[in-house]
């Protein structure tokens, strides 16, 4: 696997894991909508409440055990506030160290970037010394031959004035 495809898989799971996050984020921001408009709507229902109870003191008995029913919603969806806004946090920290990670993989792919921009110099430079080596070899092989040649030549030369002198 090469150095851009892994960067571009890097790239494509970060992205996956940021979007996930967006859209965990967004979730809870309904949630949050939703539950004030629960408490908005509880808020009216108590109002109404308070009302019949000045205008109907006979009652007051069961109005109260109403209220207390809603006072339990109202504690129970505060408590569920909280607990969004905790995971609200933590979704922020996550997202934080998300942004941090993503820094740190940029800081590495300018690294690896630099890095095959450097292996590509070399690479350039060993073949050119590549060219320049296979061409002192030719010209080598060929002195070599010619070497060969000249070294027949005399032993021929030595081998018929040993004859001669013979």
């Amino acid at each position: 696997m090469s150095n851009e495809e892994l960067i571009n898989s890097i790239r494509e799971v970060v992205h996956s894991e940021v979007s996930g996050l967006k859209d965990d984020v967004a979730d809870l921001k309904n949630d949050v909508k939703v539950l004030s408009e629960k408490v908005d709507e509880n808020t009216a229902r108590l109002d109404s409440l308070n009302e019949k109870v000045d205008e109907n003191t006979v009652r007051l008995d069961n109005l109260d055990e109403k209220v207390d029913q809603n006072t339990a919603r109202l504690n129970n969806l505060n408590e569920k506030v909280t607990d969004n806004t905790a995971r609200l946090e933590i979704l922020n920290k996550k997202v934080s160290g998300n942004t941090k990670k993503l820094d740190d993989l940029n800081i590495k792919v300018d690294n690896i970037s630099n890095r095959q921009l450097a292996i590509f110099e070399q690479t350039a430079g060993l073949l050119e010394f590549r060219t320049t080596v296979n061409e002192k070899l030719d010209n080598i092989s060929e002195d070599i031959a010619f070497l060969k040649h000249k070294e027949q030549q005399n032993e021929r030369d030595i081998f018929i004035l040993k004859r001669k002198i013979n």
